[in-house]
């Protein structure tokens, strides 16, 4: 008699399982979701830090002033840098000096990297925009002039 009550209750759970999966099933997916949006979000900020301190190292320096001179000049400096960024491809970069600047060592320039957030999941349809402006002092004289417009990273 004992073994046939403990076949009844067996059979009553049965399903049991299947329902609480069900339950936590989908509050497991958001959190997982979420920490891989959240991860790629990081490293896509991290890129653009990053893209912006190769900008303002390069600018600083004056990345191969006998070349090119002027806007030429600045779209070079800006090639290289978003060539040495992960996926900078959607990005777009402002270089200017400061008011009053002479373009001349010691003088202060600003850097601008701009890229739209793009979702690894999908799960988190958040249009934003990440961003990171570095401030930097010109080690040579530069031979490149400001931005008057941000330019993109060519794909």
């Amino acid at each position: 008699m004992r073994c046939y009550q403990n076949q009844q209750k067996t059979r009553s759970q049965r399903g049991a399982a299947a329902v609480e999966l069900a339950l936590v099933l989908p509050l497991l997916l958001i959190l997982v979701f979420g920490i891989v949006d959240f991860g790629a979000a990081w490293s896509q900020k991290t890129d653009v830090h990053h893209g912006a301190r190769e900008v303002a190292r390069i600018a600083a320096v004056n990345y191969n002033p006998l070349v090119e001179t002027g806007s030429a000049q600045t779209a070079t400096i800006v090639a290289a840098a978003c060539s040495r960024m992960g996926d900078g491809s959607e990005a777009t970069v402002s270089l200017t000096l400061d008011p009053g600047g002479t373009a001349y060592v010691g003088d202060v320039a600003t850097v601008l990297v701009s890229q739209p957030y793009n979702s690894i999941t999908g799960f988190t349809p958040i249009a934003a925009t990440l961003s990171s402006q570095v401030q930097f002092r010109l080690e040579q004289p530069a031979s490149w002039s400001s931005t008057s417009a941000p330019i993109a990273c060519a794909p």
